[in-house]
């Protein structure tokens, strides 16, 4: 699988991608009198899970991806990834970025996959 973030390829170490969309309503959307609802859609916002982890136990990646990911950003991140067929790319907000501690090997700390959530800046309009 090809991810990359912030223009670096992490196609080797991406080893699962879960998917999500939230369908987000405006302030509008509420339950008429008769009890049926009415909904004003504003659009679909798509949201992951990427899990990426060294399979040659390269921990210089890891640790480039780690600190690539949990750098704040105004804009958001850069994110282009697998999307049915093809590729999407948008910027992204990070949710949480979490990495477990392994084990010590030789006087050097390893640590295990990372695991991101995040989701789409924008609302994608009739995805």
């Amino acid at each position: 699988m090809n991810v990359i973030v912030n223009g670096k390829h992490y196609k080797h170490i991406t080893t699962k991608i879960t998917r999500k969309a939230t369908i987000e309503y405006s302030e509008n959307t509420g339950t008429n009198i008769d009890g049926s609802m009415s909904l004003d859609p504003m659009g679909t916002r798509l949201g992951y899970t990427l899990t990426f982890d060294s399979f040659t136990k390269d921990q210089n990646s890891l640790t480039q991806l780690w600190n690539d990911l949990i750098r704040p950003r105004q804009n958001g991140i850069l994110i282009t990834m697998p999307y049915n067929d093809s590729e999407i790319s948008f910027y992204a907000k990070v949710n949480d970025v979490s990495q477990g501690y392994a084990t010590t090997y030789k006087n050097e700390r390893i640590w295990d996959k990372i695991t991101v959530s995040f989701e789409s800046t924008t609302l994608n309009i009739g995805v």
